[in-house]
């Protein structure tokens, strides 16, 4: 078995990225084998904000919908992306 750097380094930024979130007061709703759904604050129509996420790094759209996430929790937090990114980073 070889050591796969990228699928360690997804992995990774998957669990800091569910720390963020669990930092932030999302709540983890649901989960299964292939999907998280989280429910954050409350958008302009009193609404919580569902972010959903795969459950492990192997689906082929891993890194499409991590950065989607990112994206919408930058708008958010009010901050850039990198800024975002930086924060998740250093937990």
């Amino acid at each position: 078995m070889t050591f796969d750097e990228e699928a360690a380094t997804q992995s990774l930024k998957l669990d800091a990225l569910k720390r963020f979130l669990k930092l932030r007061n999302w709540c983890l709703m649901y989960s299964n084998d292939t999907t998280l759904m989280y429910e954050g604050p409350l958008d302009d129509l009193n609404c919580p904000i569902t972010l959903v996420l795969p459950a492990h790094t192997q689906f082929s759209d891993f890194q499409r919908v991590i950065a989607k996430a990112i994206n919408l929790l930058a708008a958010v937090e009010c901050c850039s992306t990198l800024e975002l990114e930086k924060t998740i980073k250093n937990l």
